[in-house]
């Protein structure tokens, strides 16, 4: 029997497969991944036996293809096998920074909110009738829920609905629009 803890894992509607977690900040790294919108897939670093052979994160595709998830500078090890691909650098400080952090772990707390179908129904109807909508407007839309907001952040987990979090921290103004999926 192994004295080792176990292995904490990541999985988003985004992952082709449980993404390895070595720390906090790589779970903001794939949290921050998930809800991007450039982000098509995520898939799991090269690893050796059990052990993650590397500083990647993660492989991250987006449209001009797979890139190396790396927070901050440090470079994939030659034994990654991800010399030819490109970095996508995280800086650690400002995944770290508030709001950031706090807004990906309040987000990331509604990814397993059950909520109404009906609520879900009405938030992607009122979405594509306006085509985005302030998130206060969105989670009004969610009239069978205590809580709209939480739901209205539960479909941004699932990927059906995507936050601006460009502007500022996540707020009433928060922008939120449909998630129109690509081939995966």
């Amino acid at each position: 029997m192994s004295s080792s803890s176990p292995k904490r894992v990541f999985v988003s509607w985004k992952t082709d497969a449980p993404v390895p977690v070595s720390n906090a900040v790589a779970q903001l790294a794939l949290i921050q991944s998930t809800l991007d919108p450039d982000v098509i897939r995520i898939a799991p670093p090269p690893a050796a036996g059990d052990q993650v052979t590397s500083t990647v994160v993660a492989v991250v595709t987006d449209h001009d293809g797979p890139s190396a998830l790396v927070i901050g500078d440090a470079p994939p090890r030659p034994a990654d096998g991800l010399r030819d691909l490109r970095r996508r650098t995280i800086d650690r400080g400002t995944l770290l920074a508030e709001p950031t952090a706090t807004d990906l772990r309040m987000i990331w707390a509604c990814a397993t909110r059950t909520y109404a179908p009906g609520d879900q129904v009405r938030v992607l109807a009122y979405l594509a009738d306006n085509g985005n909508a302030s998130l206060l407007e969105a989670a009004q839309a969610a009239t069978a829920s205590v809580d709209g907001v939480a739901t209205v952040l539960a479909l941004a987990c699932r990927g059906l609905v995507e936050l601006d979090l460009s502007e500022g921290p996540l707020g009433p103004e928060t922008r939120v629009r449909r998630h129109h999926p690509e081939a995966r």
